[in-house]
């Protein structure tokens, strides 16, 4: 079926090193289908690539692809983030949708796919480049080229314009701002949502990982201690405060780390996610229940760990911050103030300026 379609996309979930990458990128470039990267594939940051395209998840907000039907879907390696990404595909149901995963596990939360292969990513991607013919068709690829770029642009010129702390604003941020020596660990709920979505692909090319299993809040900062252990490098997480206050005994460990670990933390004073969702506009059960405000704020808690702290109040302020803790290699939390329903009021503007023509 590989070899017939003539419309297809790959999509890169998460996978299991830089050979796993450049066998992708090579697969893509022979049959010039586009790759829709998830935030922990390794090809959506640091990756410039022509055929990488970073803001997909955006680019199915505007409404370009509703219509746009591949004939094939070829899956490589985990789960992907987006939400829109399985909207669109329950939408146009491909006639072909393929995944590769190195163990038996299941991957089809829409029942849709049609072969599962259980192989290495890399060793599929090679003999598929044997298999496969080399192909000319550049017309769709063309197109989520210069969608992505359009998006791209924009965004640039929004975030320019706009100095407050936001959520998208900061993820945008702190992807160009990430050294090349550390790793990033990013919490469930928003915060990968987020990152997903808005981080810039011009930063370093680094590790980016999650529990993305259950997709639960418990633990996050443990684990991104013993990530820094088995990495032996600094890192750098972002999470959202209910998976802040979830974890707080795992702050003991952090003076006792061989590499620093600087946490950032959008305190929106609650569960942000619910905002997003229906159940946001029952007005006199949504606090209580699905909000839950919490009324805290972290800098005591940081004395309490003997851990640095700080809360900037503008982007230029927290980008000083961060650049000033990850330079002198200490560890520190980093608090962001945001709304909750700010946030989703920003948000919708972003993506209603992304649908207008330029």
């Amino acid at each position: 079926c590989l070899k017939k379609a003539k419309q297809g996309i790959i999509v890169a979930g998460k996978l299991a090193d830089r050979q796993e990458q450049a066998a992708v990128l090579k697969l893509s470039e022979k049959l010039n289908w586009p790759i829709l990267p998830d935030i922990s594939s390794g090809l959506r940051l640091g990756c410039s690539h022509p055929n990488i395209i970073t803001h997909f998840d955006l680019a199915l907000s505007t409404g370009t692809f509703n219509t746009d039907k591949p004939d094939c879907v070829l899956h490589l390696g985990g789960r992907i983030t987006s939400k829109r990404f399985y909207e669109y595909i329950e939408r146009v149901r491909p006639e072909h949708y393929i995944t590769v995963l190195n163990h038996p596990l299941r991957n089809d939360p829409l029942h849709i796919v049609t072969l599962r292969i259980q192989g290495k990513v890399k060793n599929v991607c090679q003999q598929l480049l044997k298999s496969c013919s080399q192909r000319t068709d550049h017309k769709k690829l063309a197109l989520w080229q210069k969608v992505n770029n359009t998006i791209s642009e924009k965004l640039n010129h929004i975030f320019a314009e706009n100095t407050a702390v936001t959520e998208p604003a900061v993820c945008r941020s702190l992807s160009r701002l990430l050294p090349k020596n550390t790793n990033l660990l990013l919490g469930n709920s928003l915060s990968i949502r987020e990152m997903d979505s808005y981080a810039d692909p011009g930063g370093a090319s680094i590790t980016v990982s999650a529990n993305r299993g259950a997709s639960g809040i418990d633990g996050t900062m443990a684990t991104a201690c013993g990530f820094i252990e088995g990495k032996s490098q600094p890192a750098t997480l972002l999470l959202g405060d209910l998976s802040f206050l979830y974890d707080l005994n795992s702050l003991d460990m952090i003076n006792r780390l061989q590499k620093p670990l600087i946490i950032i933390v959008f305190n929106n004073d609650g569960g942000g996610i619910f905002s997003f969702l229906p159940i946001a506009n029952e007005k006199k059960l949504f606090e209580t229940y699905f909000g839950t405000p919490h009324g805290r704020t972290f800098e005591n808690i940081a004395k309490t760990f003997k851990i640095m702290y700080a809360s900037p109040e503008n982007m230029q302020d927290f980008e000083n911050i961060y650049q000033k803790f990850s330079k002198n290699k200490q560890s520190v939390i980093i608090e962001l103030k945001t709304q909750r329903a700010e946030n989703r009021k920003w948000q919708t503007q972003v993506q209603n300026a992304l649908k207008t023509k330029s």
